[in-house]
């Protein structure tokens, strides 16, 4: 007959027999899960999809190169924000990168180019003392220091030589800031406000110049000049400007040098 002492003892050898048991079944089943998981087919990247517009900035070559040298054979492992943030630093003209898993083992890039809205030109004030004999005569002039191409967004990301004529917008900015690849120089609602009066004017315009964020003048080709606020209505002052060049000015161009709707309801012109 089994004493009470022998019997414990039993059930103690047998919990333990069961615990070594437990931890040998997880470790085998962690060990199949981590091979399963990064080691075996199953997870490996089989293919990478590519959709982009081609630039002459880059190519689909160029962009599969930044992608191959972030590669890891598993798709768990690799690093999507990685490869986004390379892509974006190496080509500025690029404005967005989604990356993202299809399936188990497809990746699809998709690249969004930045489209040209307008050629944005840094203005900066020169001393013009060519015909000056004396320091009275001394004038300020605005020059042209450096162009960029601007995207729809007010974001800069390529110089750019000044092209003159109506097929592109040119902007000339007389406020004192640096401009620097990517930066956004022209707030969303400027920028918004711009892009709507370019399509009001058609192809009148000559170029347009920015002297603050409640001043952006409008120079027509061969012509007048007109001031508009953005900080108020366009269609109000589109109102006002034929209204003002339907009853007061007709067709009395010629000695027209402005006419100035950055005060709201009023209109001015000389």
């Amino acid at each position: 007959m089994r004493t009470r002492r022998s019997i414990k003892n039993n059930n103690k050898k047998k919990r333990h027999i069961k615990v070594i048991l437990f931890f040998i079944t997880f470790f085998i089943l962690s060990g199949a899960m981590i091979y399963w998981l990064f080691f075996s087919s199953f997870f490996a990247i089989k293919n990478i999809e590519i959709k982009i517009e081609e630039s002459k900035y880059y190519n689909k070559e160029e962009i599969f190169k930044i992608i191959q040298k972030n590669l890891n054979k598993n798709i768990i492992l690799i690093n999507l924000d990685k490869i986004k943030k390379d892509i974006l630093g190496r080509y500025p003209e690029i404005r967005n990168v989604e990356i993202y898993k299809k399936y188990s083992n497809n990746i699809i890039i998709k690249i969004e180019k930045r489209e040209i809205s307008a050629i944005w030109c840094k203005m900066i004030d020169e001393v013009n003392n060519q015909q000056a004999t004396n320091t009275e005569e001394l004038k300020i002039i605005k020059k042209i220091k450096e162009c960029f191409y601007l995207d729809k967004d007010g974001t800069i990301f390529r110089q750019s030589p000044l092209v003159k004529g109506s097929l592109i917008l040119n902007i000339y900015d007389s406020k004192k800031q640096e401009a620097n690849i990517r930066d956004k120089i022209i707030s969303q609602e400027i920028i918004v406000f711009i892009l709507n009066l370019k399509k009001e004017l058609e192809k009148n315009i000559d170029y347009m110049e920015i002297i603050s964020i409640e001043d952006v003048r409008v120079k027509l080709l061969g012509s007048y000049q007109i001031y508009f606020n953005p900080a108020y209505s366009l269609d109000d002052q589109i109102n006002a400007l034929n209204l003002v060049l339907e009853q007061e000015i007709k067709n009395d161009y010629i000695s027209l040098e402005y006419i100035d709707l950055r005060t709201e309801g009023r209109v001015y012109y000389k």
